[in-house]
This record gives structure tokens, sequence and C-alpha cells, in this order.
């Protein structure tokens, strides 16, 4: 699928300006932002991330997976799920 996620990518690490959420994910990647990285969720409904998925693939945008959707919404500080969340170069 890609590569997991460390716990060293956790917010508190990870440098940049999170849109959290896979419409917010979305409007970075295809407004060209400077993204550093794409997390998505494991457990994110395919029909959901796949767009963003073959994009990031197309643009050569890094993805990373992580367990579940849940440990991505706390990662970020929600204390809900985010199917995924795209980082933007400062």
């Amino acid at each position: 699928m890609g590569e997991a996620c460390s716990d060293s990518d956790e917010r508190g690490t990870v440098e940049g300006i999170p849109f959290i959420g896979i419409r917010q994910a979305m409007r970075a990647v295809v407004s060209n932002q400077p993204i550093q990285r794409v997390y998505i969720a494991k457990d994110a409904d395919r029909k959901i991330v796949g767009k963003l998925e073959r994009l990031c693939r197309e643009r050569g945008i890094e993805l990373c997976y992580t367990d579940s959707r849940l440990a991505l919404g706390r990662s970020f500080g929600i204390d809900v799920g985010a199917s995924a969340v795209t980082i933007v170069r400062k």
C-alpha cells in the first residue's frame, strides 16, 4: 500500500501547515500548494480517499499511511477521526 508512518511523524515533529480532513487535503493538492506529505488512514473508505491517492501518485507527492482515522486525527490535535491530512510547506 505504501509506507507506514512512524511514531516520529506526529504533529509535534511535523513542520508545515496541516490541512485536516479529506476535503481540505484534496483542496491543498488540487490547488498546487507546496505539499510536503499526505497522510491517509488505512481504515478510511477507499471510495473517499482513492482520488486523493491517485492525484498524489501522479504528482509525486509522498504518501504515508496510519493505522486508523482516530489515530490520525489525534496526532493532529482533534478528538475525532480524519481520513486524510495534507502537510503544506511553510
